[in-house]
C-alpha cells in the first residue's frame, strides 16, 4: 500500500513538473517583474491589510518586493513527513507548515520547492483517520490541469475560508486549528531567519535599512495576526489539553507585545538590530515552537 502512494507520489510529481515548467516558460523573471512599491505603501500592505492570521501567502508576496536572499534550506524537509503520521494534530500542523513553505518556494520561483512542499501536504492529509472537509474541496477543485503554484495558492485560501464558517465538529476544528498554527509559526521563521540573515544582503547600506525597515514591518504585522489567531483560537470550545502547544503561542504573543521594535517600528535605523538581545530572544521562541512542530522527536 504505502508503495503504490510512493509511486502515485512520483507519478504525480513528474507530471507537474512538466505542467509547471511550461508555464513558466512564459513567465518573466522574477526581478524583471518586480514592481516598485513606496514605502508608505508598503508599509500599509504588511501591517493593515495582509496580515491574516488565516492568510497563506501574505508574507511571500511582501517579501518579493524586499532585496532578499533566498534561502531553500530553510523549508521543512519533505523526508520528516514520517514524523507526523501518527499524530493527527502534528500532521495537521505540518500541513500547514507544508503550505508556507509553498507560498516561500513560489516567492522566489523556485518551483521544485513549491512542488515537494506540495507532495508532502497532501501526502499528510491522505494519512488523515478523519479527513477535513476543506481537503476534500480543495481536491475535487484543483486538478492536475490547474497545478500551477498560483492557482494552488489562491484555492487554499479561498478553500480555508470557507471551510472555517462552517465548523462544527469538534475534531475538525481541532485539525483546522492545529494547521493556522503550523502555518503561522512557519512564515514567521521563514520571516524572522530573513531578517537574521539580512546583514549578508548585497545591497549598499542605505538600501539594507530600507529593507530591514520594510521585514521589521512585516514582522509588525504578524504580532497583529497573532493576536486574531489566538482570539479565534480561544473562541473555539477547545479543552486546553487538546489545543497543540497553546500555552506556547500565547507565551509568543505576549513576547511580541513586549519587543520594542515591534511595537514602535520607526527605531529601526541599523542593521544591528539583528544582533541586538531583543531579536535574538524573540527568534528563538519562534525557532523552539516550529521545532516542537517539525522535529517532535527531539523534544
Amino acid at each position: 500500500m504505502k508503495r503504490n502512494l510512493i509511486l502515485s507520489n512520483v507519478l504525480f510529481l513528474l507530471l507537474l513538473c512538466l505542467i509547471i515548467f511550461a508555464s513558466c516558460q512564459q513567465r518573466p523573471q522574477q526581478q524583471e517583474s518586480k514592481t516598485e512599491i513606496g514605502l508608505d505603501s508598503f508599509r500599509l500592505l504588511a501591517v493593515d491589510i495582509l496580515p491574516a492570521y488565516n492568510s497563506i501567502s501574505d508574507i511571500s508576496q511582501l517579501l518579493n518586493n524586499v532585496d532578499v536572499h533566498y534561502y531553500p534550506g530553510m523549508v521543512n524537509d519533505i523526508d520528516n513527513i514520517e514524523r507526523y503520521t501518527n499524530n493527527d494534530l502534528l500532521a495537521a500542523a505540518n500541513i500547514g507548515v507544508y503550505f508556507a513553505d509553498i507560498a516561500y518556494g513560489y516567492a522566489f520561483e523556485d518551483q521544485n520547492i513549491s512542488i515537494a512542499s506540495y507532495i508532502a501536504a497532501m501526502s499528510l492529509a491522505e494519512n488523515f483517520r478523519i479527513s477535513t472537509t476543506f481537503l476534500e474541496t480543495f481536491l475535487e477543485h484543483v486538478s492536475i490541469s490547474e497545478a500551477e503554484i498560483d492557482t494552488v495558492l489562491f484555492k487554499l485560501e479561498q478553500d480555508l475560508q470557507t471551510y472555517a464558517s462552517h465548523l462544527v465538529d469538534d475534531e475538525h476544528i481541532r485539525l483546522y486549528t492545529s494547521l493556522l498554527k503550523g502555518n503561522f509559526i512557519e512564515k514567521n521563521y521563514l520571516l524572522y531567519s530573513t531578517i537574521s540573515r539580512y546583514p549578508d544582503s548585497p545591497v549598499s547600506e542605505d538600501k539594507k535599512i530600507e529593507n530591514l525597515q520594510k521585514l521589521v514591518w512585516i514582522a509588525s504585522g504578524q504580532k497583529i495576526a497573532l493576536g486574531e489567531l489566538n482570539k479565534i483560537l480561544n473562541d473555539y470550545t477547545i479543552p486546553e489539553d487538546d489545543r497543540i502547544y497553546h500555552d506556547e503561542f500565547i507565551s509568543l504573543e505576549k513576547t511580541m507585545k513586549e519587543t520594542a521594535f515591534l511595537r514602535d517600528t520607526s527605531v529601526v535605523r541599523t542593521i544591528e538590530l539583528v544582533s541586538s538581545p531583543e531579536f535574538i530572544n524573540l527568534y528563538d521562541e519562534i525557532t523552539k515552537v516550529r521545532e516542537l512542530i517539525t522535529e517532535p522527536e527531539e523534544h
